[in-house]
């Protein structure tokens, strides 16, 4: 461990600017902004570096058109991929054996997975490394399976066992932490008996084409088998013997607003209304614990007024680990229409801005929503690259970034 340590402190003092990407909440474009600030600031010709620090749901490899690349090793160093775009890439999407496989590990196996991402990759000397990290939220009314029977989430304390289930089988493990994370909008996801609310992005075990895969809630669809436990009286049981049985997702959709929560078990898995979930608070501590000198924090978030409560945690949390914030971006800030041009709210305007002055933060700008943003980041070009209204707000953004960081234009592209 200390060995692995040194060799990070010496990899991380060749990168001038480490910057993480953080959400209060799941489904803000958190991800869309990562990856666009990596590739505005390489064609500003900086030396860049992308850490997809998501291990369960890793999209920067296909927002990057390089989800069929694979790193190479040379002298006992991981070498990333480096995008069409000169931006270095580093995922655990690049490791596994299919884009459907499974990454089922417990909490000390994603720390490590995350510390050979930042110690045995070959990141070279950057101006910048960005660092991805997930978010993912359950509803409060979550109920958790555990040996003295069913609590809700909100209800659930540390110390508490809860049943986990491995890929192979069932067993007892302990609550790390209950992680309150303020409102936020949920999605209800139903098989014919048994149904989960959560944020978009939190992950749910499937089963397809023989393989049990994470996908986060709104990537599952209609017609997918997911496992269920049945657990009914199932305290009553041995874990070994908790009924298993394969159900077909029936429906998703919106299902409002409610209190979320985050829960941490040492297993990393565990069973919520049936179904298999996974806990996400492991990778942002592991980060923000790993990387000595973090430069700073950016907090994605959208325009409703709840917008507050998701940008207070997220700020509270890269205080408790000494990250200065450099600031709230608004994603989703109004509906460009692609016929007229005109723009629209759907999602309110300013909750962003008003969070940002509320906390005393720096606000970055904001982000409006346009069609070609989601098809460029399915076909593998970042907005940035397009000539779209985005993509000119974006450039303000990165200008405050780096402004904060007293990134000068001309002192830090590479000679």
């Amino acid at each position: 461990m200390e060995e692995a340590r040194k060799e990070i402190e010496k990899k991380m003092e060749k990168i001038r600017h480490k910057i993480v990407v953080i959400s209060g909440k799941g489904g803000v474009g958190k991800t869309t902004v990562a990856v666009n600030l990596a590739v505005s600031l390489a064609r500003k010709g900086l030396r860049v570096g992308l850490l997809d620090a998501d291990l369960h749901g890793p999209n920067v490899p296909k927002m990057l058109g390089v989800e069929d690349e694979r790193p190479t090793v040379e002298n006992n160093e991981v070498v990333p991929v480096e995008s069409q775009y000169g931006v270095k890439v580093m995922s655990v999407g690049f490791l596994l054996s299919s884009k459907d496989s499974p990454v089922i590990w417990r909490g000390p196996l994603k720390a490590t997975a995350i510390r050979q991402f930042l110690s045995d990759v070959r990141w070279g000397e950057l101006d910048y490394l960005i660092v991805d990290l997930p978010p993912g939220c359950l509803s409060s009314n979550t109920r958790i399976l555990t040996p003295r029977g069913q609590f809700r989430i909100s209800e659930a304390k540390a110390g508490v066992p809860v049943y986990c289930f491995d890929g192979e089988r069932v067993m007892s493990r302990r609550i790390l932490d209950v992680i309150p994370q303020g409102v936020a909008t949920i999605f209800e996801l139903k098989t014919e008996n048994h149904s989960i609310k959560g944020t978009a992005n939190h992950p749910i075990l499937v089963a397809e084409d023989g393989h049990l895969s994470w996908k986060k809630l709104l990537e599952v669809k209609p017609g997918n088998v997911v496992l269920v436990f049945e657990t009914d009286a199932a305290f009553e049981r041995q874990p070994a013997s908790l009924p298993l049985s394969f159900e077909t997702v029936v429906s998703i959709s919106a299902a409002g607003v409610d209190e979320v929560y985050d829960l941490r078990v040492e297993g990393g898995n565990f069973i919520a209304n049936g179904f298999v979930v996974h806990n996400t608070g492991d990778e942002p501590l592991s980060v923000a614990q790993l990387i000595p000198k973090i430069s700073g924090a950016i907090i994605v978030t959208t325009p409703q007024d709840v917008a507050l409560l998701d940008s207070r945690k997220a700020v509270v949390f890269a205080s408790q680990l000494n990250m200065p914030v450099v600031g709230i971006v608004e994603n989703m800030s109004g509906f460009i229409c692609p016929n007229c041009g005109a723009r629209f709210f759907p999602f309110k305007v300013g909750g962003g801005r008003r969070a940002a002055v509320e906390l005393g933060v720096p606000f970055l700008g904001s982000i409006p929503l346009e069609p070609q943003i989601v098809e460029s980041g399915d076909a593998g070009a970042p907005f940035v690259v397009k000539n779209v209204e985005a993509a000119k707000a974006f450039e303000e953004i990165v200008k405050r970034v780096r402004e904060f960081l007293g990134d000068e234009e001309s002192s830090c592209v590479s000679k």
